[in-house]
C-alpha cells in the first residue's frame, strides 16, 4: 500500500515534466525549480495552500507535523525534509542571480553613450569550451563583456584570480581571471570567424568588467590581492560605460557588422548538467509525504477504533444498568403483588370471623 501510494506521488511530479531532463539552460532550470516549488507547496499545505506560497513554508509545515507525531529523527521523513531544503538552496542561488542580472540590466537602461548597444545572455562557443555571457556593451571603442556577481558580503579577490566571499567561502569551480579570459577569448574569436564568413576584415577588441550587484543601500568591501581584472559596482558601471575608451574607433558601419553578429549570437542556450539528481529528490519527497499521510490515517482509525470501543463499552453499561433497573423493578413488583395478596386474605378470612361471630350468616 505505502508503495502504491509512493510511486503515485512520483508519477505525478514525473508527469508535470518538470526537472526530469538532466540538461537544461540557467533560466529553464530557475523555472523548473519555481515549478517544483509549486507542486511541493500544494502537496504540503492542501487546502491551505495560496499562490505566491514559498517552499520554505512547506518544510515547515513538515517539521511541526513531525514535531507533533514524534518523529523529528524519522529517517524517511528527515529525508523528505533534506530534499526539499536542497531544492530551495538551488532555487535561491538561482533567483539571487537572475535579481542580479536584471538590477544591472536596470541599470544599462540609463546609460547616456548614444552609440552603445546592450545584449544580454549571449551564448558563446567553439565546439569545445563554451560560456554565457550575462551582458554584451558593443561601443565605438571597443566590446565589453559584463560578468554579474550577486553578493551581499565582503568579497575577496586572491592573488590566483579567485573570488572569496565572508573571508574563507569560495564558490567559483575555477578561478575568476581564467574565467572572464576564456569569455573574452571565445567572444573575440567568434565575432572574428563570424566575420571572416562574410569576408570583412577588421579588429575585434575585447573587454571585460566584473560587476558586483548588492542589495539596495548595501556597502561592502572589496579587496583585490589579483589586479588583473576590471571590477566596479553595479551603480558605477553605466560611468564606466559612459567614460569608456579602448584602443581602437569603430566606424559607424563597422559598429553595425560587429552588433549584427553578436544579436545573431544565440541567447539563453548554454545547457549545463545539474548536480542535484532530482529521482531522489522526488522518491525522498513522496516517501516522506506518504509516511506523513499514512500516519494520519492509523491515528484517525486508532482514534475511531478507540472511540468505538468506548461508546460500546458505554453501551453495554447503560443496558446493564437498565436491566438491573428493570429485575429489580419486576421483583419489587412481584413482592408488592405476594405481599397485597397476603393482606387480602387476612382481610376476607377476618371478615368471616366478624360475621360468624355476629350471629349473621348470609346464604343464597
Amino acid at each position: 500500500m505505502t508503495s502504491n501510494i509512493t510511486e503515485k506521488l512520483i508519477s505525478d511530479m514525473e508527469s508535470t515534466g518538470i526537472l526530469t531532463t538532466n540538461e537544461m539552460t540557467f533560466y529553464e532550470y530557475s523555472e523548473g525549480l519555481k515549478g517544483f516549488q509549486d507542486i511541493a507547496v500544494k502537496m504540503v499545505m492542501k487546502d491551505d495552500s495560496e499562490d505566491g506560497m514559498r517552499l520554505d513554508e512547506a518544510i515547515f509545515r513538515m517539521e511541526s507535523l513531525a514535531r507533533k507525531k514524534g518523529l523529528s529523527q524519522d529517517t524517511i521523513i528527515r529525508k523528505g525534509i533534506n530534499a526539499l531544503r536542497t531544492v530551495n538552496r538551488e532555487l535561491s542561488i538561482s533567483m539571487s542571480g537572475i535579481r542580479g542580472e536584471r538590477l544591472v540590466a536596470r541599470t544599462l537602461e540609463f546609460i547616456s553613450r548614444p552609440e552603445a548597444k546592450v545584449y544580454r545572455n549571449v551564448y558563446v562557443t567553439n565546439g569545445i569550451d563554451e560560456t554565457e555571457l550575462d551582458a554584451v556593451v558593443v561601443t565605438n571603442e571597443g566590446i565589453i563583456i559584463l560578468e554579474v556577481k550577486k553578493t551581499k558580503d565582503d568579497l575577496t579577490i586572491t592573488e590566483d584570480g579567485r573570488l572569496i566571499h565572508s573571508g574563507d567561502e569560495c564558490y567559483e569551480k575555477k578561478p575568476l581571471g581564467e574565467k572572464m579570459e576564456l569569455k573574452r577569448r571565445l567572444l573575440k574569436e567568434a565575432i572574428e570567424e563570424s566575420l571572416a564568413d562574410d569576408a570583412i576584415n577588421m579588429p575585434v577588441v575585447v573587454d571585460s568588467y566584473i560587476v558586483f550587484s548588492t542589495p539596495k543601500e548595501l556597502r561592502i568591501h572589496v579587496t583585490d590581492n589579483y589586479h588583473q581584472e576590471k571590477w566596479c559596482f553595479r551603480t558605477g558601471i553605466n560611468q564606466r560605460i559612459d567614460n569608456y575608451h579602448g584602443n581602437v574607433i569603430y566606424s559607424d558601419l563597422q559598429l553595425e557588422q560587429i552588433a549584427n553578429k553578436i544579436s545573431e549570437m544565440e541567447a539563453n542556450k548554454k545547457r549545463f548538467q545539474f548536480s542535484v539528481d532530482f529521482d531522489t529528490v522526488r522518491r525522498d519527497f513522496a516517501n516522506a509525504i506518504t509516511a506523513l499521510e499514512l500516519i494520519d490515517d492509523n491515528a484517525q482509525e486508532e482514534r475511531q477504533t478507540s472511540t468505538k470501543h468506548i461508546t460500546d463499552e458505554k453501551e453495554h453499561q447503560r443496558v446493564n444498568v437498565i436491566s438491573r433497573e428493570k429485575i429489580k423493578k419486576n421483583l419489587q413488583k412481584v413482592a408488592q403483588f405476594q405481599l397485597a395478596g397476603s393482606i387480602a386474605s387476612c382481610i376476607l378470612v377476618g371478615g368471616i370471623v366478624a360475621i360468624a361471630s355476629g350471629g349473621a350468616v348470609f346464604r343464597r
